[in-house]
């Protein structure tokens, strides 16, 4: 049922995520209970654990009827610990109700969420602990944890954008828990798997040295030679996804976007838009149907609403990604799910906030990423990884420094707080956030230089198999680019673009005259597609020439 395989990821050209440490065992898409009940007795502190599982199969149910009922016989503690106030309310109730607090029936929304302490279980988000390790009332029950459960993993890449200290987070976490076992826990591990690994073998060598100067194999000064006879390892266990109750969809346009929700009064829509002016915009086309969620409103009527029944009485709910983690959204009449995003990571988190029951089927409406977004993106992208290689010139001068310091802190790019810590006399870099950006640019460089298609990569994500999108258009450049094409070759050419079209998923606005359009016609499916490619035509003749930066004067912000 298991196998040893080279772990998950995206981006092979882009990834040194330690695969020597990481013991990878795959599974069917299945309750991860049913598959690691099993295992939990083989695990040990040495050796790290990373479930690596899909929403909706039972990650946190596991906790609480796996590893809670082992710490409670063995008279230990477990400690959880989320990303998210809401996750972590929903946590609390559900653990309530399993130990049968009755704090549950006399306690509100409000008051629940401030309670962390359970007894042997311990409930609180990534930002409370540093409190926690900091309060020398909890030094005995922390030294008594069997198990300490880091869930929403994928916090340390995705929280990296505006929040300074996730490195030093998960620096504490493998380090202050050395005692007891670790699990950690994410549906999204694709940003993370370096950090986690990083950050316990960093662990593991400050452990290693402290044993072994303990007993005298090396002395204080001796560099670090020294290893376990038996290498620990990292367990992490893969579960397939299933993405069948999803139905894909893409759209270009918000208005239109409104305008089929305005037609569609009896089903419920949950919208994702990453910043309030565009919520605002989009609202307005909505007749009075939508409410609107942020940050800013987490305690309000609406914000307790959703936590305690898991679904909102509105038609439309448009939010930013303050429910984009962990939060359970379970409501029949939910029936579609509209994302603005660019990263796979967002996009799943988004969708997997409805919780499908057997045989329920929901719209996945994903925006298109149109050349322009696509080509902001690559500069913004380009333009934050320029000023780390910027810094790293400055950083011996004062006199640039304070200069540099002064170009971020008057910017209008708020990411750049989070990405540079000015401290005494040096700037910190987000090393996280900027790894983050160096795989999000990578990605962006292969929809730029049209190696692949925005909608291509997201039918990818959620299991759908074709060909190459490239391959075809590729290979016919090798064979006649840059010279001038003969109408049997116009003709195949034009035959090779268009089964990109199909192939990509869009919807070709004039198929009657598929087979007769013009060169101009075929630039702008060129120009969709990203691909580096441009038609000219001379006389009666077509040249087809390579030009990466071909669309860059239709291009906007």
């Amino acid at each position: 049922m298991t196998s040893q395989i080279k772990a998950c990821i995206v981006y092979p050209e882009m990834d040194d995520y330690k695969p020597q440490f990481y013991s990878t065992r795959t599974f069917p898409h299945m309750r991860v209970g049913d598959a690691l009940r099993d295992q939990i007795d083989e695990w040990i502190p040495q050796n790290p654990v990373l479930i690596d599982a899909g929403v909706g199969t039972g990650k946190t149910t596991f906790v609480y009827q796996d590893l809670l009922p082992r710490a409670l016989e063995a008279g230990k503690n477990l400690l959880l610990i989320s990303n998210r106030v809401a996750l972590s309310l929903q946590q609390k109730q559900y653990l309530m109700d399993i130990l049968e607090d009755p704090r549950r029936e006399l306690l509100t929304t409000k008051g629940i969420q401030k309670e962390e302490n359970f007894g042997q279980v311990k409930v609180i988000t990534y930002h409370r602990l540093q409190h926690l390790l900091n309060d020398p009332d909890n030094e005995r029950w922390l030294q008594n944890l069997l198990y300490v459960v880091a869930d929403e993993a994928h916090f340390f890449s995705a929280d990296s954008f505006f929040n300074t200290y996730c490195s030093h987070i998960l620096s504490q976490f493998t380090t202050k828990f050395r005692h007891a076992i670790r699990i950690y826990m994410t549906a999204t591990p694709w940003d993370t798997m370096y950090f986690l690994a990083e950050a316990e073998q960093n662990a593991l060598g400050k452990d290693v040295r402290r044993n072994a100067e303990l007993i005298g194999l090396i002395p204080s000064s001796t560099p670090f030679p020294y290893q376990y006879p038996d290498p620990p390892k990292f367990l992490h266990y893969a579960f397939a996804r299933d993405y069948s109750a999803y139905k894909l969809n893409f759209f270009d346009s918000f208005t239109l976007m409104a305008d089929k929700i305005n037609l569609m009064e009896r089903e419920k829509f949950l919208v994702f838009i990453d910043n309030k002016p565009k919520a605002d915009k989009f609202m307005a086309l909505l007749e009075g149907k939508a409410a609107y969620l942020d940050s800013t409103q987490k305690g309000s009527d609406l914000w307790n609403r959703i936590l305690q029944d898991e679904k909102f009485s509105e038609q439309v709910l448009v939010c930013t990604s303050v429910l984009d983690c962990g939060v359970n959204l379970k409501d029949p009449d939910l029936k579609h799910i509209v994302i603005l995003a660019d990263n796979r990571t967002s996009i799943m988190q988004m969708v997997g906030r409805k919780r499908c029951s057997p045989g329920e089927q929901v719209n996945i409406w994903i925006h298109d990423l149109s050349a322009p977004m696509i080509n902001y993106r690559y500069t913004h992208y380009l333009t934050l990884l320029q000023l780390q290689d910027e810094l790293r010139w400055v950083s011996t001068d004062e006199k640039r420094l304070n200069q540099f310091l002064s170009k971020i802190w008057l910017s209008d790019d708020r990411m750049l707080r989070y990405l540079f810590t000015p401290s005494i006399g040096k700037i910190w870099t987000n090393e996280y956030a900027f790894f983050v950006l160096r795989r999000r640019k990578y990605f962006i460089d292969r929809l730029k230089s049209g190696e692949t298609t925005f909608r291509y990569e997201v039918e990818e994500w959620f299991g759908k198999e074709h060909p190459p999108v490239r391959n075809d258009l590729d290979a016919f450049y090798e064979s006649y680019g840059e010279r001038e094409l003969n109408s049997a070759l116009q003709d195949q050419l034009r035959k090779i673009i268009m089964d990109l079209v199909r192939q990509s998923g869009r919807t070709e606005a004039q198929p009657s005259r598929m087979d007769k359009l013009k060169h101009q016609a075929l630039n702008n499916r060129l120009r969709d597609l990203c691909a580096p490619y441009i038609i000219a035509c001379h006389r009666e003749a077509w040249i087809l020439h390579y030009s990466p930066n071909a669309q860059e004067g239709n291009d906007e912000a």
